[in-house]
């Protein structure tokens, strides 16, 4: 069985490692997907932003011809001689219009869109900025604190606030103008460069970093939904591990108070058996002494019999539906005192009775058949398990104001530590070796319990192993508690 629980919970390891690698995988993929999205949003906004500022300062080809506008056009006219420079600057500057209002009419429909699509991992389309590269602009450090608050208030309106920004000018050696570079890092998104200035090679880019809070924050409903889908799944195997675990336990026990059951049934029955065998071979009709002895026998042995097996099935009867209590308000110190001294007629163990000592009567509103089984339970098992040669048990009552509290305490074999929580399960019975060196059932400490906390009360244990035990039932005090529903 131990062989099968290993089994399960490598089964159930291997389970959640691979959902957790699923789920790991997604939203590794959902990350880079975000980041791809940021950085094609941080491109086209900064395109946008250089655009506008282009516009707003009147920024056109004829006020700043650059090197590359100056070649083109002299190549021209020098294939077509009746085509003149200014001709071919004029087309340029129109042609450099046109774009520039397509270039609007996209980003304002990208702009739509996304805010049509927004949440959805929908990557901007790509805008030409030819008539960007046909413009040579010198931007100074007020230019481009000017252009770095207009790229923010155009990044937040994209959705990315999160991130620290900063627009840089460098010299980038290139191999074409219609090829900028990207550069990109894990730590920093770097935007593709604009060429600024052909003439020197200048290029505008801008740098996001932290830019992995924005994506987090785009991907908090995820993050939250696989994290509960995952804590969900371990919880469920955890649980069902622990309730295989507890039937399995349930399992071990039941069989044992079986094997139990029989041992202690079959003592009798051999006794009644071994009797009238007796009586039949021996001709003790003829010696009525005989004959009454070992009727006597049979009958002792056929009631103790009887009562095990009521007891077993009252105690079932009282799992199901709680034991049926009666309640009448009776002198818990007179109580204690009879039980008492009915175990010291039958035992040799030394019992000591100490009551509060201006305080004989202890009244207590409860069911007295059912407590006086409880309180003799706890001393049955104090004598029971205790191999002392000179074993003791004493018992305690004590009352306050708030809780009436009795302790019997043993100098016996004690209870390890481990099974303090088991002791109260039914069939339950503590290991030691010995199966059958002590009668019982393992029901009589769950009875008490049941019991105890139906009066309201609570019981709780202090042992260890070789050490003896004592255990301590409290009551709450001047308050009486109705009786149980079925």
């Amino acid at each position: 069985m131990l062989k099968n629980h290993k089994v399960l919970a490598l089964l159930i390891v291997l389970i959640t490692a691979g959902i957790l690698s699923v789920l790991s995988f997604w939203l590794y993929n959902s990350y880079s997907d975000h980041r791809e999205l940021t950085f094609a949003k941080a491109d086209q906004a900064l395109l946008s932003t250089l655009s506008d500022y282009y516009s707003r300062n009147d920024i056109t080809g004829n006020n700043t011809r650059n090197s590359y506008q100056k070649n083109l056009a002299e190549d021209i006219s020098r294939a077509y001689p009746n085509i003149t420079v200014d001709s071919i600057y004029a087309w340029m500057e129109k042609n450099a219009t046109r774009r520039q209002d397509s270039i609007r009419r996209q980003y304002r429909e990208s702009h739509r869109n996304n805010r049509q699509e927004r949440g959805e991992h929908r990557k901007p389309r790509e805008i030409n900025h030819w008539m960007l590269q046909g413009r040579d602009a010198e931007l100074s450090p007020a230019a481009l604190d000017t252009l770095l608050n207009e790229y923010q208030q155009e990044l937040a309106y994209q959705g990315i606030d999160r991130a620290n920004v900063q627009l840089k000018v460098h010299e980038i050696a290139r191999r074409g103008y219609n090829e900028p570079r990207e550069m990109r890092s894990n730590d920093v998104l770097t935007t593709r460069p604009i060429l600024i200035n052909a003439e020197n090679n200048l290029y505008l880019y801008a740098e996001l970093t932290q830019i992995w809070k924005h994506i987090i924050s785009n991907m908090l409903g995820q993050i939250i939904f696989s994290l509960f889908l995952l804590f969900a799944l371990i919880g469920t195997f955890l649980a069902l591990f622990k309730t295989i675990r507890k039937q399995n336990k349930l399992a071990v026990l039941q069989q044992s108070f079986v094997t139990n059951m029989t041992h202690e049934l079959k003592t009798p029955l051999s006794t009644v058996s071994a009797a009238v065998e007796a009586l039949q071979r021996s001709g003790a009709k003829n010696d009525p002494e005989r004959w009454n002895r070992y009727l006597t026998i049979s009958k002792r042995e056929l009631e103790h019999l009887t009562l095990m097996v009521e007891n077993v099935l009252q105690f079932n009867s009282n799992v199901r539906s709680g034991i049926n209590l009666t309640y009448t308000e009776f002198d818990l110190s007179l109580l204690l005192r009879e039980i008492v001294e009915s175990f010291r007629l039958v035992s040799a163990a030394q019992i000591d009775l100490l009551l509060p000592p201006q305080q004989t009567v202890i009244w207590l509103n409860g069911d007295l058949a059912h407590l006086r089984n409880t309180f003799s339970n706890v001393i049955d098992n104090a004598i029971k398990y205790n191999h002392s040669p000179s074993p003791q048990v004493k018992i305690s009552l004590t009352a306050t104001d708030k809780v009436i509290q009795i302790r019997i305490s043993d100098n016996g074999i004690g209870i390890p530590k481990a099974y303090h929580k088991n002791i109260y399960d039914l069939f339950f019975r503590v290991p030691n070796g010995e199966l059958y060196s002590v009668k019982g059932f393992g029901l009589g400490l769950a009875y008490v319990q049941q019991v105890v906390h139906q009066h309201d009360g609570n019981i709780t244990v202090d042992s260890k192993s070789g050490e003896g035990t004592t255990f301590t039932i409290s009551f709450p005090q001047n308050i009486f508690p109705q009786p149980k529903k079925k």
